[in-house]
């Protein structure tokens, strides 16, 4: 094989401009590739490419990885170590580095087609797969890892295959990947990131839009009457600063984070300005904003808990709100979600299905 590669890369001159990545060090194309080629064992990923594209990649196992000054670990960790620890760059950037993340892009492909999942599972299942080769890539196989991601990604995609499905494809044991699960499991929620919440659905306007409930009791709006309405809440204006001030505190009384908050009073702007609420007092106007804003980003705060901090009836609260939703497509837009990833994020983890322990 070797005298192969040397006849092939001999066709080319030294002088040329093309770099060749092996080792993860930029060479020129020519005799400098063969020494490295052979002193890693053929593990190149992009001389297989090029060179020895017929042939698939060998199992890892199989292949001795060193350097100079470092010792083979023959022992694999423990599954039991506990909780995985989510790595964000390849440490060491080693030969070995190089060459899982290549073969993981090949596991997916195959994994893909086996298990005919759709494009955006194949492109989440890949991106996951390479953020935990960061982290398991030294002490585990390809296959191990992209067997793992893909138990876990057609679950919370809802295309889901079980381990029966999956473990003969990498001939990972089922108990090896419920395994491996159960370590990724405490940590797992870090391998969402924000670019990724398209595809797993959840952050459209609409789909926003469709987390409010509706004020009709036949939709789930059941909350007991309780204390008829707040009379004295009625023709007084709700000033922009006193909405503001109100927003401030009562978010804090609910544990809100940012997001929520900014919502909140985005919500109660507009309900100022297009007088949607016309001579209500800012309770009313606050607390219905903080209802919208809390199921908005997942949250679902009953209206008896925000009457109970707010300090006004549910009554008055309920019938604030039945005033603006139908009005709700003009109080909340893109916008809200675009410039707010928290309440985004917020959505998608507390939508997703993972797969049970």
């Amino acid at each position: 094989m070797s005298q192969q590669f040397l006849s092939q890369v001999l066709k080319v001159e030294n002088e040329t401009a093309d770099s060749l990545v092996a080792s993860l060090l930029q060479v020129e194309v020519g005799s400098a590739c063969i020494a490295i080629w052979l002193r890693t064992n053929n593990t190149c990923p992009v001389c297989r490419r090029v060179f020895f594209a017929a042939q698939p990649p060998p199992y890892l196992d199989s292949i001795p990885f060193e350097d100079e000054d470092s010792e083979i670990e023959d022992e694999p960790v423990s599954l039991e170590d506990g909780p995985l620890e989510l790595m964000y760059e390849p440490v060491p950037a080693t030969v070995r580095w190089a060459y899982v993340t290549t073969d993981i892009d090949y596991l997916c492909d195959a994994f893909c087609e086996e298990l005919a999942v759709s494009h955006n599972t194949f492109n989440v299942a890949r991106e996951m797969a390479q953020r935990l080769a960061l982290s398991m890539g030294e002490h585990h196989t390809p296959g191990y890892i992209v067997s793992v991601t893909f138990y876990m990604v057609t679950h919370i995609m809802n295309e889901r295959r079980s381990l029966e499905e999956i473990w003969g494809i990498a001939n990972v044991q089922t108990e090896e990947i419920h395994q491996a699960y159960r370590r990724i499991h405490p940590t797992r929620e870090q391998l969402i990131l924000p670019h990724m919440f398209a595809a797993l659905g959840g952050d459209s306007v609409q789909n926003f839009l469709e987390s409010l409930p509706s004020p009709s009791t036949e939709n789930g709006f059941t909350d007991q009457e309780d204390g008829g309405t707040d009379l004295e809440h009625y023709l007084v204006p709700a000033q922009p600063k006193r909405l503001e001030e109100l927003c401030n505190q009562y978010s804090d009384e609910l544990a809100y984070f940012g997001g929520i908050r900014d919502i909140c009073l985005q919500i109660a702007g507009k309900i100022r300005a297009g007088l949607y609420l016309a001579g209500l007092s800012p309770l009313p106007v606050i607390a219905v904003s903080l209802y919208m804003a809390s199921h908005l980003a997942s949250f679902g705060t009953p209206i008896r808990q925000i009457s109970e901090v707010v300090g006004i009836s549910e009554g008055t609260i309920r019938n604030a709100y039945r005033r603006v939703h139908p009005w709700r497509g003009e109080l909340i837009d893109s916008d809200m979600l675009d410039t707010h990833e928290d309440v985004r994020r917020h959505r998608v983890l507390r939508a997703i299905a993972w797969p049970a322990l």
